[in-house]
């Protein structure tokens, strides 16, 4: 029996590995901007990132309206506290969400901090977090499930 899963085991250990932290700090348009401007690319850094806390200001502003706009009763039972509360753990999930990410690209981004990659590393990661939170806070939906 201990010879089947070796069996299984061995290939397993020959794939080769990526850490999930490796390719957080790898993103597509910021490999454009080393290609484009090689190492004068931080314009073009500063671009991208600007554009991608843009579209993340602009989804959670969209979102922080719908919940505003939202007709509680709805809810079974529902109630303008439920509502406010909502609100309340939207922004306080927000903010947290921005230390949560600061941090995370700090620790994701390790490795290469005090070198030549810093800079491209950290924007791949902000940008990379960014477009996952988007997409997270489009997956908020205050209307009830329906069944």
């Amino acid at each position: 029996m201990m010879k089947k899963y070796r069996t299984l085991l061995v290939p397993l250990l020959l794939i080769p590995q990526v850490s999930f932290s490796q390719s957080i700090i790898n993103n597509h348009e910021v490999d454009l901007c080393i290609q484009k401007y090689k190492d004068e690319n931080s314009e073009c850094l500063e671009d991208i990132s600007d554009k991608s806390e843009e579209k993340l200001r602009e989804a959670y502003s969209a979102k922080l309206k719908e919940l505003d706009n939202f007709d509680y009763n709805q809810w079974w039972m529902g109630t303008r506290e439920q509502k406010d509360n909502m609100l309340t753990l939207f922004k306080k999930n927000q903010k947290n969400w921005l230390t949560w990410r600061y941090d995370y690209c700090g620790l994701a981004t390790t490795a290469t901090q005090n070198t030549h990659g810093f800079a491209n590393a950290i924007t791949a990661c902000t940008i990379n977090l960014n477009s996952q939170r988007v997409n997270q806070i489009k997956m908020i939906v205050p209307s009830p499930a329906e069944t």
